[in-house]
């Protein structure tokens, strides 16, 4: 289903530093690192991100980061997600 809300969590990957070792698609059991056969390289699905940061601990060359999205949705009385 196609959500239009900002994800809770936003992953940062040092292109420079990432050597494509697939650790972090390993270590990730929520699905939101992956890696794209096509372009040969590893990419996130931040909307699967559960903020774990289990990536970010066994990342051997330290690539990636997880922050809290500052655009994460917020309940408020003129908006809530099923209206």
């Amino acid at each position: 289903m196609k959500t239009y809300l900002p994800s809770k969590f936003s992953i940062e990957r040092d292109e420079k530093k990432c050597v494509g070792c697939r650790v972090c698609v390993n270590q990730c059991t929520f699905d939101a690192q992956y890696f794209d056969e096509e372009e040969n390289e590893v990419k996130s699905r931040e909307q699967n991100c559960a903020g774990c940061h289990r990536c970010v601990v066994f990342c051997p060359t330290q690539a990636v980061n997880i922050r809290r999205n500052a655009l994460e949705y917020r309940e408020n009385f003129n908006w809530r997600p099923e209206l």
